[in-house]
């Protein structure tokens, strides 16, 4: 039963972020949980409280968490950028302010010396570990052994200690990486298995307050990977919430309908840009791309304990009531009155949009496409009703 707070296992959240993180374009699987596998192998080798050990595993997951943007950036530009702007969403999230001083000076330099940090007095040992932790996950090649690289990956980082990285901070990998175990542990197929295992307990209560800025967060994210969806996922919440008003939904319910809206297109972070913003008509291979995200959308949502209806709302906005939508082909029957509702609003949000293949419509010509739809079942006739109540 859905409440006004959720216990929440911030490992889950993390998770969920990084499998996100992990589908955006240019971005290699796995590698935020990698680098929190070795920043928490650092950090506990050096023995730091375990307040500090959670934030700097916290900031090991959501470093690259400003990454998105970077597809305006195709030059250095891109890492100071993505510095400031993962530091600026992840103060929203439920996480202590450390975590955010972290992932804002994750590339600087012990020495002080470059453009992505300031003198070392001011750099936190957090950020420290990280950078390390993510240097290494960057220069590592996973499609070799581990033992035909490790010796060259260690001899490059004992020749930047006491310049690139903190001594201190160095000497601790190196003192982990000195044991098999570690490199078994690191190379694992499903790393997520091993972080389980090890990983320090984070539970905490979020009221709908908070549950509401991690979405409202992550709509940012979602929404910047185009100039054409700068504020879609915030305008079908919006709506999402008006027909669920309208339809007499109670305050729980209108909450649900609010986050699925958000985080409804959450998959479109596994889409390459070049097939968001194509200005044509998409070909057969573009649209089955396309096609995945709300696939994408479930899953991730689907890691957090207590969104399971809204990681199937979030999923289903794309089916049909003819069973001919995507990804499941299911028929959207009387029991999905909350998938048809917000697929009614995902489709009129879009056709008031700008994209890149057309302009925005009015709201007289996205009725009559509406229209159309309803009338070839694939839009919810009580769902298209309670839209023109609305609009």
């Amino acid at each position: 039963m859905f409440s006004n707070s959720l216990r929440v296992n911030k490992n889950q959240l993390l998770s969920a972020f990084s499998l996100a993180l992990d589908l955006a374009e240019n971005k290699p699987m796995e590698h935020a949980r990698r680098t929190a596998y070795v920043a928490l192998a650092i950090a506990r080798e050096m023995k730091l409280p375990e307040d500090m050990v959670k934030n700097v595993y916290s900031a090991a997951f959501l470093h690259d968490i400003g990454i998105i943007e970077d597809y305006k950036f195709r030059s250095e530009d891109a890492k100071a950028h993505h510095q400031r702007v993962g530091s600026q969403i992840v103060r929203s999230l439920p996480f202590e302010p450390d975590v955010a001083r972290f992932i804002r000076l994750h590339h600087a330099k012990w020495d002080g010396i470059g453009e992505y940090g300031p003198d070392k007095e001011e750099i936190p040992l957090g950020a420290q570990v990280v950078y390390l932790a993510d240097w290494l996950d960057y220069h590592y090649d996973a499609r070799k052994p581990y033992h035909l690289q490790k010796d060259d990956l260690l001899e490059e980082i004992r020749s930047r200690c006491g310049t690139v990285f903190n001594p201190q901070v160095a000497e601790a990998l190196l003192r982990v990486a000195a044991h098999p175990q570690f490199w078994l542990d690191y190379t694992f197929h499903n790393v997520g298995e091993i972080l389980a295992q090890i990983e320090p307990e984070q539970t905490t209560t979020l009221g709908m307050t908070e549950m509401e800025r991690v979405a409202e967060a992550f709509a940012q994210i979602i929404d910047k990977k185009s100039k054409f969806t700068h504020n879609h996922s915030v305008e079908v919440a919006r709506l999402a919430v008006a027909l669920a008003t309208e339809a007499g939904y109670g305050e729980k319910e209108q909450f649900k309908f609010k986050v699925a809206g958000l985080l409804h297109d959450l998959g479109k972070l596994a889409v390459p840009n070049q097939i968001l913003d194509k200005p044509g008509k998409l070909n057969n291979e573009e649209f089955e791309i396309i096609k995945s995200h709300s696939y994408y959308s479930q899953v991730i949502l689907g890691k957090v304990n207590g969104f399971e209806e809204i990681s199937i709302w979030a999923g289903s906005h794309h089916e049909t009531l003819n069973g001919k939508g995507y990804p499941k082909g299911r028929n959207l029957d009387e029991g999905a009155l909350p998938e048809r509702i917000l697929a009614v609003c995902d489709v009129y949000i879009a056709l008031t949009e700008d994209r890149p293949y057309r302009q925005s419509m009015t709201c007289q010509e996205a009725m009559k496409i509406i229209n159309s739809m309803t009338e070839n079942h694939k839009l919810c006739p009580q769902a298209v009703e309670l839209l023109k109540k609305v609009i």
